[in-house]
């Protein structure tokens, strides 16, 4: 995993339960809380994370996602229009570096087979109103980089509403930390997966990092992530994992002149930037984390 957390010493009232989300496990853990109350608010919290993940896989061809790119238009819940209206945002501000409307060449460079020229991009997805259209065949929408986040922001959510005041959750290696106990947070090192390259405390906040390392095809040129240039690990701090989740995929896409420009307009978005020498950059106060100021 990119990031990886653990507890700062023993806490009265942990609990802590491992369950199966994104095609892999999360974690959902709550602090201060009654252990009679636990069971049913966890239960709670994970189906409504089941619920959203049924909007947003691309895997399940029943999922709303699916059937949009089957279909090319379509009538949409208030939760995929969000955030692919969100996801538009950033497409924007990158120029197009960051772009969900490449779904295909995804799919190609994850089953290792040769990438055509698409001649589509974000600017062939319509919104209109409460519908959806995909104007070019060339499109398929993929939200890998964004409805983890937001799926996880809707689970703290969740927790809220039962009272629970303190928690987190681990979205696979992205992380939505709330109340007032911080959250000791390592970021891995690129090239070295049994080290960490920093570490920090992380409270009423979120934590996303999108790196070449954690999923390639053959070489880190050949990431997950389309359109990489020089950076090879961003992680982002910020106030919601939807935002971190986006930045971070939007910062890692874009050239450096780009990303100092995107940073000097979002100085709330706080952000580590690794380049290929393994050098470390530090934006908008990033540094008063890991040095705990």
């Amino acid at each position: 995993m990119p990031i990886s957390f653990n507890y700062p010493g023993a806490l009265v009232n942990e609990f802590s339960v491992t369950r199966q989300l994104f095609g892999k496990e999360i974690e959902i853990a709550v602090r201060d809380l009654d252990g009679a109350l636990v069971s049913g608010i966890i239960d709670d919290t994970y189906n409504e994370g089941m619920r959203l993940s049924r909007i947003f896989s691309v895997f399940d061809e029943s999922s709303e996602l699916s059937l949009l790119n089957k279909n090319r238009k379509a009538s949409v819940s208030r939760e995929l229009m969000y955030v692919i209206s969100k996801s538009l945002g950033f497409s924007k501000m990158t120029r197009g570096e960051y772009d969900i409307g490449l779904g295909k060449l995804i799919q190609k460079r994850k089953n290792m087979e040769k990438e055509p020229e698409l001649h589509c991009s974000y600017n062939d997805i319509d919104l209109r109103k409460n519908v959806i259209i995909l104007k070019n065949e060339n499109v398929m929408l993929d939200l890998g980089s964004i409805a983890k986040g937001y799926i996880a922001d809707k689970m703290v959510e969740c927790l809220k509403r039962q009272g629970v005041l303190a928690g987190l959750i681990d979205a696979r290696g992205d992380i939505r930390v709330f109340g007032q106990h911080s959250q000791v947070i390592g970021i891995q090192h690129p090239r070295d997966r049994k080290s960490l390259i920093a570490q920090f405390n992380l409270r009423n906040s979120a934590v996303a990092t999108s790196g070449d390392y954690n999923q390639c095809y053959g070489t880190f040129e050949k990431c997950h992530i389309l359109n990489k240039k020089d950076a090879i690990s961003v992680t982002v701090v910020a106030p919601s994992l939807m935002v971190a989740d986006g930045f971070a995929t939007a910062l890692f896409v874009s050239a450096k002149k780009d990303r100092e420009r995107i940073l000097a307009e979002n100085r709330a978005i706080k952000t580590m930037v690794i380049d290929e020498d393994l050098n470390l950059e530090y934006h908008n106060g990033f540094e008063t984390l890991v040095n705990g100021r």
